[in-house]
């Protein structure tokens, strides 16, 4: 059985697959198509991007990185404490975006909310047995069966969604999202896992953010073409939410130093992300709360890699 620490000498395609999945979260077609629809193309296209290209950034900022299970392994001594703890709580909020995300997904199909706790408890059971792997291989095989189901949906065509043109508003919205979303990888455990299970090759990270270029391309021809098709959406919803899922569970059972450990941790963060799914709270509201207190933090921790690398050379 794998455990939850980290496996290196992946393929890299393997590992590219994985960052996709992992990095894409169920709020990535909510949101994606919301954005299209309401704030227009341009604004769209920032935020698509943005998102496309933050994994590839991370991979440059670490290439030269050694040795680190966590980032705040590569912190001065003063800030160890304050990212283990930022670490564990934007876990636990990846875990309950998702399981929203899983929520809203069942809803779409017109199904009962228990549904999705169903679900969400199955994906629990596999990566509390089966760990980083079965992330992985969890991970990936969701997320090549929502591509697949996306391109079903725009190949069936339907109602088109009219294009709307960006305001400075939409764009000033896009602007702060891009960096909310290219700092998110550097203090996200999730990539971090990833990042060590590439042997620190830059390889998986070029073909993540190509992987995930062609995602968002999906997302944008949905919201375009899908009008009609909420049920196949709701699938694909359900989808990413859950290839993200299994890599949050996985992520935060790497803390545990013991199988016994790790599996302790998922179960308590697991609950905690079940009681808090009870207050409903909007999904788009949870992502830019604990994505704005991120993205201090995320400057802080890069400027500190970088100069450690520069330090190294």
């Amino acid at each position: 059985m794998d455990n939850f620490n980290f496996s290196k000498n992946r393929h890299p395609f393997i590992i590219g697959l994985s960052l996709a999945s992992t990095w894409a979260w169920g709020v990535s077609v909510i949101v994606g198509m919301q954005v299209f629809q309401q704030k227009g193309f341009l604004a769209y296209f920032i935020w698509a991007l943005a998102n496309s290209i933050a994994l590839l950034i991370f991979g440059f900022i670490t290439k030269k990185v050694d040795n680190a299970r966590f980032i705040s392994d590569l912190l001065p001594k003063t800030f160890i404490p304050i990212y283990r703890i930022l670490i564990l709580f934007i876990q636990f909020f990846s875990i309950l975006v998702n399981l929203t995300a899983i929520n809203q997904g069942i809803g779409m199909l017109g199904l009962p909310d228990f549904l999705g706790i169903v679900f969400s408890i199955i994906l629990f059971l596999i990566i509390l047995t089966k760990g980083f792997k079965g992330s992985i291989v969890m991970g990936s095989l969701q997320f090549i069966f929502v591509i697949g189901i996306a391109i079903l949906v725009i190949l069936l065509g339907g109602e088109h969604h009219i294009i709307t043109h960006s305001n400075t508003e939409d764009i000033h919205w896009a602007i702060w999202s891009s960096l909310i979303l290219i700092s998110g990888p550097i203090v996200d455990q999730q990539i971090w896992q990833r990042r060590i299970s590439t042997g620190y090759s830059i390889s998986p990270f070029i073909l993540s953010s190509l992987i995930f270029a062609f995602y968002m391309c999906l997302i944008g021809l949905l919201a375009y073409f899908g009008k009609m098709h909420s049920i196949l959406i709701g699938i694909i919803v359900i989808g990413v939410a859950g290839s993200t899922l299994v890599g949050a569970l996985s992520a935060v059972g790497s803390y545990g130093k013991t199988i016994f450990q790790s599996r302790t941790w998922m179960v308590i963060l697991f609950l905690m992300a079940l009681m808090a799914l009870v207050a409903k709270t909007n999904i788009l509201n949870l992502w830019t709360f604990y994505g704005s207190i991120r993205v201090p933090f995320a400057i802080i921790a890069a400027f500190c890699i970088i100069i450690k690398t520069l330090k190294n050379n």
